[in-house]
């Protein structure tokens, strides 16, 4: 029951329903759905508004330098109580008045203004290509995704049906007393996974046909070709994706020109200092005026000047005003511009990134089913489990996913690329609502006026080395082989002898005695470094000289072992509370003796004069800023104790040794337990150590 409204929401959302609409039942390809969505989305047609009522506001300043004319014409009754002397007390009067007004002089405001709501309309009109291409992407990004979720609904689909299948072969098996029930239960638990991937990928598909119909206008029909790869056009390079785009993107456009218009506004603020100076004709005709009987007629010629000399320095804060105003322009497209080089170098860099990894993906989807195939094959004759069979099926169900995720989402990285630029229109070959001819659109640049804080250059991409990792990972696997190696024959070294069968007759043999050592401990794996060394980050340098520190003590025993005259057992000495007499050079075991003493006795100087000019910490880093490491650590610790027991010693030549032993060391609350490998060098008469190394604690630390 669960499956079958599983499929019915499917078939509706993928708008094979009955009720689908007639008008999407034809193919609908990209390009058709983006110019629809280019044509007709609302936020594009409110774009365009926008563009012709900037028209009408550039008409209305220009009407500021064409002539002015005004009709005055007026009839009525005067009466007049304030003249006794006349005989006539009432009048019938009526006049008429024509005056034409010509601007000649306003300190070339209107005309700045002019300039303003031009680079204003232009403003719009790049705003209009922005938003055009925008959409366009939307549009792609919502077709795309239609197509994408609709793969991941077949999938999701074809993963229900395999596991309904070894469900059903798994019922079978148990009720014919084959296979466990708890079998069952387990591929039953998938089972109801598979269906909730099935319902969620369902619900995914209907989200992006509502998107989609926002978008576009229309229903997505149930025929959507794939289209192919839009590389056409596509730079090179990212800085020449860069500067394509810096020269046709709309946002940015808009705000150089979003700059310009402030600067025209600025200047027109100048007029408020100036005088304005106009030609007026008037011609007046009139009867009975002002008390005077009789007609009137007079016609004047006149240039009027009028200067504001004073405005409560109102003229110079506005002056300040558009000038932070034109900052707020400048800022702003400084931003556009770094949005706009952030979007499309994170494009352009996730397409390049996508057309390699597709390639992966679909490797890995083909090897991941032919192991199913092969696990499916194996389980039916038992030998793989059950959950063999289900982990393999989950993986190959996700490898699928993954490969049709990476196809949409490369499709939708060009897209971005191309809107990124300003170009997408052009790479779908769609045509924008007419908006009239623009005068100097086609000879448009940046020119100074550009970003100033954004210059066009690309991201160096971190390139993986691969072949060196490739040699990384066969050293590791060389080391580790020899690890295993070297310990194996340590353990032969320190393997006892066979016991002789007794003789049965004869003269009894001559008793012999063999030395039996205890084994050493097995090199353990890299772990925190001891008290006092700075701890090193875990990774391949790090991993390299645990290595090589497991590699010097297993080569220091399998030397002291081997010791011509000496058994095993004499190369190994035990000590309680202090270095004890260690087989091996004397001098070597006083000066490890000497070191630890003035580490437990905080004697800083005797203790860092032990280690050789040329000493290097293990940790990396320079011998200084470890000197000063110790220095705080030691005179930070109190109440220190360091034992050093199991020791070895093997020489390499008369000036190098190597000492391996157990270390523990105890301060005021603090206990750790490791391996420590010691070179020494003689330098004159002293031994001093050369390298230090410490490996796995041997016990827990407290």
């Amino acid at each position: 029951m669960r499956l079958g409204r599983a499929f019915a929401l499917s078939l509706l959302v993928l708008g094979l329903a009955p009720a689908a609409h007639a008008q999407t039942a034809k193919p609908l390809t990209l390009k058709e759905a983006a110019q629809n969505a280019v044509l007709n989305n609302p936020e594009v047609l409110a774009r365009w508004h926008t563009i012709k009522a900037a028209d009408g506001e550039r008409d209305v300043s220009a009407g500021g330098l064409l002539p002015k004319v005004d009709l005055l014409a007026s009839t009525g009754v005067e009466r007049r109580s304030s003249t006794p002397a006349l005989a006539v007390a009432r009048f019938d009067r009526s006049s008429a008045s024509l005056t034409i007004t010509q601007l000649l002089y306003d300190g070339f405001a209107t005309r700045n203004d002019i300039k303003r709501l031009d680079h204003a309309r232009l403003v719009r009109l790049f705003e209009f290509f922005d938003t055009s291409e925008s959409v366009a992407l939307e549009a792609a990004r919502a077709y795309y995704d239609v197509l994408r979720f609709r793969e991941l609904v077949r999938l999701a689909e074809d993963n229900f049906v395999q596991h309904r299948s070894v469900f059903d072969q798994t019922e079978r098996r148990v009720k014919a007393k084959v296979a466990r029930a708890v079998d069952l239960e387990q591929i039953g638990a998938r089972l109801s996974l598979a269906e909730s991937n099935l319902l969620t990928e369902t619900s995914n598909l209907h989200d992006t046909t509502v998107r989609f119909q926002r978008i576009v206008g229309l229903l997505p029909p149930p025929e959507m070709p794939p289209p192919p790869l839009l590389t056409q056009n596509i730079p090179a390079d990212a800085g020449a994706a860069i500067r394509d785009a810096l020269q046709r993107n709309g946002a940015l456009r808009a705000s150089i020109e979003n700059v310009r218009a402030s600067n025209a506004a600025l200047a027109s603020r100048s007029g408020a200092y100036q005088p304005r100076f106009d030609l007026r004709l008037r011609r007046d005709q009139g009867s009975n005026l002002s008390g005077v009987p009789g007609s009137f007629d007079a016609t004047v010629a006149e240039v009027v000047m009028s200067w504001n000399l004073f405005n409560g320095l109102s003229d110079r804060a506005k002056e300040r005003q558009f000038a932070e105003q034109l900052n707020v322009a400048k800022d702003l497209r400084d931003k556009t511009c770094r949005d706009i080089r952030q979007t499309l170098l994170i494009a352009y860099n996730e397409a390049r990134k996508l057309k390699e990894q597709i390639g992966y993906l679909d490797q890995n989807k083909v090897s991941v089913e032919k192991a199913r195939n092969a696990y499916r094959q194996q389980f039916d004759i038992g030998q793989r489990t059950l959950l063999d069979l289900l982990d393999t099926e989950n993986e190959l169900f996700q490898a699928r996913r993954a490969v049709a995720n990476g196809e949409q989402d490369l499709n939708i990285a060009y897209a971005r690329t191309h809107a990124g630029a300003g170009n997408l229109l052009a790479a779908l070959e769609l045509s924008k609502i007419e908006t009239g001819p623009v005068p100097g659109l086609a000879q448009w640049s940046d020119g100074e006026d550009a970003a100033q804080h954004c210059p066009a250059e690309a991201v160096a991409v971190y390139v993986v080395d691969k072949r060196a990792l490739i040699d990384r990972a066969a050293e590791q696997v060389k080391q580790t082989a020899l690890l295993n190696a070297r310990e194996r024959a340590i353990q032969d070294v320190y393997a006892p002898a066979p016991t002789a069968p007794p003789a049965t007759s004869g003269p009894a043999p001559v008793a012999t005695t063999r030395s039996v050592p205890t084994p050493p401990a097995a090199a353990p794996s890299p772990a925190p470094a001891p008290a006092g060394a700075a701890p090193g980050a875990a990774n391949s340098s790090e991993l390299r000289q645990a290595l090589e520190s497991q590699t010097a003590l297993l080569n220091a025993r399998e030397r002291a072992a081997q010791q011509a005259g000496r058994p095993a057992a004499a190369v190994v000495a035990k000590s309680n509370d202090s270095v004890t007499e260690a087989v091996g050079s004397n001098e070597v075991t006083a000066a490890l003796e000497a070191w630890r003493g003035a580490w437990s006795k905080r004697d800083v100087e005797a203790y860092l004069n032990f280690y050789a000019p040329g000493f290097l910490p293990s940790t990396g880093g320079d011998r200084e800023a470890w000197r000063e490491r110790r220095k705080a650590v030691m005179s930070r610790a109190v109440d220190i104790s360091v034992e050093v027991t199991e020791l070895t010693v093997a020489f390499s030549d008369a000036t190098h040794a190597t000492t391996a032993f157990k270390q523990t060391y105890r301060s005021a609350g603090y206990r750790d337990v490791v391996t420590k490998t010691l070179q020494w060098l003689r330098v004159g008469e002293r031994w001093l150590i050369n390298r230090e190394n410490s490996v796995t604690p041997l016990a827990g630390s407290q």
